[in-house]
């Protein structure tokens, strides 16, 4: 009985060996690679080319959409924010200042200061 490691040495030969014969040469190949590039045509999109037109796409969909977005928003001067309502307090006329004319109740209480005259 064989070892293995024999073995499997055995079946690799016999894989390069088939490897080798169905491979074509290095001249075969380079031929085959020359005769392509000549009947290949001349001119071809550049990668460069190709990036500059992907970027006039973005532009032209960011200012589409730039011009859409603008024609929708609120101006700032007549925007009010979601919680604007909650400031509004119930009784807010109520709770102003009172009138500056209206007399006090501590001035019954609390005499006024006596000012003397010809000073």
């Amino acid at each position: 009985m064989k070892q293995p490691d024999d073995e499997f040495r055995a079946r690799f030969s016999a894989l390069r060996d088939s490897d080798r014969t169905g491979a074509p040469s290095f001249r075969e190949t380079r031929d085959a690679a020359s005769r392509r590039a000549t009947l290949a045509p001349r001119w071809r999109p550049t990668p460069l080319l190709a990036l500059a037109a992907a970027a006039g796409v973005v532009l032209v969909a960011g200012l589409v959409l730039r011009s859409a977005r603008d024609r929708d928003a609120p101006s700032i001067t007549t925007w009010t924010s979601p919680t604007a309502g909650l400031l509004r307090t119930p009784g807010v006329e109520l709770l102003g200042a009172p009138p500056a004319l209206r007399a006090s109740i501590l001035d019954r209480v609390v005499p006024a200061p006596v000012t003397p005259r010809g000073h």
